[in-house]
């Protein structure tokens, strides 16, 4: 916990986020957005750190750290044009990749493409309303 804490060896948020948001648009075959996201800066806004604790169907415990980020948008500049962007995705019907959910979404933990996993509460709140979605193999 204390390396973990102190950031050594270890990327910054803003690279891992930076890294994150680039390959999953290039998984959901949009790698057109990918140059918007060299210059995206993110504002912090919240910690929520769970557990240990054991889930269900594992044999050990579970410590896990979400820290939540959101996009720092000016009113115009690159930052503003991926939002647009991935909100017009999100509303194009020939687009199953990229969804948009609002909370009532979140708490129900279901939407009209799928299902939406508990973390996904974070966004929202400090508190989990669903347990965790095993992962699809």
């Amino acid at each position: 916990m204390r390396w973990f804490d102190s950031g050594t060896g270890r990327e910054s948020a803003t690279e891992c986020l930076r890294r994150e948001l680039a390959e999953e648009l290039a998984e959901v075959g949009h790698p057109e957005l990918i140059d918007y996201v060299a210059s995206l800066e993110f504002t912090p806004l919240r910690v929520v750190q769970t557990g240990p604790r054991q889930e269900p169907g594992t044999d050990y415990l579970h410590l896990r750290r979400f820290e939540v980020y959101d996009i720092a948008v000016a009113p115009t500049g690159a930052a503003a044009q991926f939002k647009q962007r991935l909100l017009e995705l999100a509303e194009d019907p020939t687009t199953h990749l990229i969804v948009g959910v609002g909370a009532t979404d979140i708490e129900y933990g279901r939407c009209t493409a799928g299902l939406i996993g508990g973390q996904a509460a974070f966004l929202i709140g400090t508190k989990r309303r669903h347990p965790p979605i095993p992962a699809v193999r």
